[in-house]
């Protein structure tokens, strides 16, 4: 009788548990453990829920016990690795995943599980490795491809990425993921008709997907209202907030195209709120931060290092704020036969963060300062280990990540013949342009106009601190002169970076390479001065801006 009591518990609970009725599933779960509390299934599939409610310790606690019933349990195993992955304990997690596949060599799952906290790590070969495991053992899985098209994707492999979506969206052609990042992948390509089609299809098949609107509307100027009123009727039904975040930016982009400059910043201040909503963020923290590097990155400090570091010349760093002009920076360079553009790099950061224990993290910029002349030298040679893997022949290699400059003096210390080229925009150009987009990731101070100017005014008082210290050491490349004079201003730009001139930086815009950044779309165009002072067009709206950024032009 208890038997089929329990069982007949445990079907109630996975009727309940699959409609989503999770409360429900929890009761019926717990009858049947009333009467068995051994049923490792009911152990199992009772943690799995408490997972989905976000009730993270009690999953733990039951997928634990279902262990130490069976320790062969390579289910248990392979979803208290992903309890202990969302708890911050990655290396448990881990090892967790291990002893399922030691269990289980044939368990794709954990494969996959395995694979994605790799990713999550930035430990992205290992991620591939196991990815590729995954498919090897479940081929027609959509889901396993899709991620390997994002860990590709990561890492700059596009064409092996869209290779991956595309074989996601065979196996399951409603898949709309896979659709939204092959979009992308192609936006970044280059190839923006085909992203627009792949974008489109996409609403085809779910027309309230958010964030494909808001993808589409990045790559094309919308010029009916039609347009408009699709997304606002969108909009009109849903309630979740990362939705309406996603679709206030595009309604706010497809109103600014149409020259309705009021009514899109209604829909951009939206977005950003929403968005800016979603997390913790104090300026005063950055402020800490950025006084740390000024404290500890001094004048007396670089006189007594004297001459430290890796002494390759290879790499080019361009640095600076977001949307200030990197990208066409580093398109003009990389248009020439001797430069390869490499994008976004985070190797300067991670070379030295992987250098420390966890404890240390938070206390960079001392630990750094703390380096002997030979860990500076290993660092710069890290970092072009890492670049080299790259593009392994080409005499320079630029890194684009904006936020470097907040490590300009650990670039001088371990790469002290770098080239470092500072681009610079008008400030209220930049931040209307960073206020009118929604990052991938990072950048918390860009979703409040007054936390906005307040950030850029550290930037910059940043940037005084390192060209008094490094003179001109440091190329200051303004995007209005480089839009007015292209050829004068491409040229002293090759010129300090030792680089022969050639044509071809002058039609950087037909230089064929993938450019993962928003400005992917601009690029790819000739060079145009119409969004110089583009910021005077909502004077009224950035009120707030102005005052926080006061005597910075």
């Amino acid at each position: 009788m208890s038997h089929n009591a329990v069982q007949e518990a445990f079907e109630r609970g996975l009727s309940f548990h699959y409609s989503g009725e999770y409360e429900k599933a929890l009761q019926c779960y717990q009858e049947g453990l009333l009467i068995d509390p051994t049923n490792v299934e009911i152990l199992n599939n009772f943690a799995t829920v408490c997972h989905s409610l976000g009730r993270l310790d009690s999953a733990h606690e039951a997928y634990q016990k279902a262990i130490s019933i069976k320790p062969d349990y390579a289910q248990a195993h392979c979803n208290l690795a992903n309890v202990l992955n969302q708890q911050g304990k990655t290396a448990s997690a881990i090892a967790s995943c291990q002893k399922a596949i030691a269990i289980k060599p044939d368990y794709a799952q954990v494969h996959n599980n395995l694979a994605y906290i790799f990713q999550q790590q930035g430990r992205r070969d290992e991620a591939v490795n196991y990815y590729q495991k995954a498919i090897s053992l479940e081929p027609s899985n959509e889901i396993y491809h899709y991620n390997l098209g994002n860990t590709y994707k990561e890492q700059g492999k596009l064409e092996q990425a869209v290779n991956s979506f595309q074989k996601s969206i065979e196996i399951n052609p409603k898949y709309i993921y896979a659709y939204n990042n092959l979009g992308k992948t192609l936006q970044d390509q280059g190839k923006i008709d085909e992203a627009v089609s792949i974008y489109q299809q996409a609403i085809s098949i779910d027309s309230s997907y958010a964030e494909v609107f808001y993808n589409l509307s990045s790559c094309k100027k919308i010029s009916d209202i039609q347009e408009v009123e699709k997304i606002k009727m969108v909009l009109s039904d849903k309630t979740d907030n990362k939705d309406k975040m996603y679709l206030n930016f595009a309604l706010g982009k497809a109103l600014a195209d149409i020259k309705q400059d009021e009514e899109a910043f209604k829909y951009y201040n939206e977005a950003n709120r929403l968005e800016r909503e979603s997390f913790d963020f104090k300026i005063s923290d950055v402020k800490k931060t950025f006084d740390k590097f000024k404290h500890v990155f001094n004048k007396d400090f670089f006189e007594q290092r004297g001459d430290v570091g890796c002494k390759d010349n290879t790499p080019i760093f361009i640095l600076g704020m977001p949307r200030s002009g990197t990208t066409l920076i580093e398109q003009i360079l990389a248009s020439h036969d001797d430069v390869y553009g490499a994008g976004e790099l985070s190797f300067v950061k991670h070379g030295v963060l992987e250098t420390m224990s966890s404890n240390l993290k938070n206390m960079i910029p001392y630990t750094v300062s703390r380096l002997k002349d030979e860990g500076l030298e290993a660092l710069g040679e890290k970092y072009i280990s890492k670049i080299r893997k790259i593009q392994p022949d080409v005499k320079f290699i630029t890194d684009k990540m904006p936020d470097n400059f907040l490590y300009i003096g650990l670039i001088r210390l371990m790469l002290p013949n770098a080239k470092i080229i500072h681009s610079v925009r008008l400030a209220k150009d930049t931040c209307l342009s960073i206020y009118r987009l929604k990052f991938a990731h990072g950048h918390p101070y860009a979703y409040n106009l007054k936390e906005l100017g307040e950030y850029y005014r550290l930037y910059a008082d940043m940037m005084n601190h390192w060209h008094k210290l490094f003179a001109d050491d440091i190329y200051q490349c303004h995007y209005e002169k480089l839009t007015t004079n292209q050829e004068e201003e491409s040229r002293k730009l090759l010129d300090y970076c030792g680089i022969e001139w050639s044509d071809k930086c002058l039609d950087f815009y037909e230089t064929k390479r993938d450019v993962v950044t928003s400005s992917n779309y601009q690029v790819r165009q000739k060079i145009y001065t119409s969004s110089v002072n583009g910021w005077r067009r909502f004077e009224n709206q950035l009120q707030p801006l102005i005052d926080a950024l006061g005597d910075i032009n």
